[in-house]
C-alpha cells in the first residue's frame, strides 16, 4: 500500500511546474505539455501578473489563476494576454488547458 501512494504523490509532483525569473528578469517562460500541469509563482501583494502566449491557437486559452487562499482571481485583457492583480503575499497557482497540448507561455511580474 505505501508503494502506491509513493507512485501517486510522484504523479501528482510531476504535474507542478515552478516558474522562477532568472535574476534581474522579471519573466519565466515554458514550452511543452501544459495539458494537465498546474505552475506555481510566489508573488507579493499588490503585483500584476501578465500570462501570454504566443501560440496560433492562443484564443482558446482557459486559464484560472488561485491566490494563496484559493480563490480565482479575475482577469483583465485578451484570451491570448491576460492580466491579473494579486492581492496577498504567497504561492499562487495557474491552471492551463490549452487548445493543442504544445504551448509556449511567458509568465511575468514587471
Amino acid at each position: 500500500m505505501a508503494c502506491s501512494l509513493i507512485a501517486f504523490a510522484g504523479q501528482s509532483f510531476a504535474n507542478t511546474t515552478p516558474i522562477k525569473f532568472a535574476k534581474g528578469s522579471f519573466c519565466g517562460s515554458f514550452s511543452g505539455n501544459a495539458k494537465g500541469r498546474t505552475f506555481t509563482l510566489n508573488l507579493n501583494a499588490n503585483q500584476q501578473l501578465f500570462i501570454s502566449s504566443n501560440n496560433i491557437y492562443a484564443d482558446t486559452l482557459d486559464v484560472t489563476v488561485k491566490n494563496p487562499h484559493g480563490q480565482v482571481m479575475p482577469a483583465f485583457g485578451l484570451r491570448n494576454a491576460l492580466s491579473y492583480d494579486t492581492d496577498v503575499k504567497g504561492k499562487y497557482t495557474v491552471k492551463i488547458n490549452p487548445a493543442r497540448n504544445h504551448i509556449n507561455l511567458e509568465f511575468c511580474v514587471p
